[in-house]
């Protein structure tokens, strides 16, 4: 049975363009047993997913994470900067581009500030 976490699994790895049996050589195990974790047949162990967390750049509880809620979460820039990673592209972002599209952001917001009101 698909569990949250399953699901988690393939979407990390889907946004990666990454094939099944890729993930299964990461983790040392054959593409089968990877293939059984993904439908909920088989269970990672704390080695694995401590494995994937540092190949898809993600905390473990992000894997873990069982609340797929909708919630809006609102940070700050200077908080995003400090707490987060951003990725674009399947790249993370460095500082100075997030810095430069925060720029953009409040240019673009001055250039059309006064066609909206």
């Amino acid at each position: 049975m698909e569990s949250k976490e399953n699901i988690r699994l393939k979407q990390l790895r889907t946004q990666k363009n990454k094939k099944g049996y890729e993930i299964a050589k990461v983790l040392g195990i054959s593409p089968q047993y990877y293939s059984g974790i993904e439908k909920g047949k088989r269970k990672l162990t704390a080695d694995m997913v401590e494995t994937l967390s540092k190949f898809y750049q993600v905390s473990v509880d992000y894997i873990l994470d069982t609340d797929f809620s909708q919630e809006t979460i609102v940070v700050t820039d200077k908080q995003l900067l400090e707490n987060y990673r951003v990725e674009i592209d399947g790249i993370i972002a460095s500082e100075e581009e997030l810095v430069f599209m925060f720029e953009m952001i409040r240019k673009k917001r001055e250039l059309f500030k006064d066609k909206e009101e």
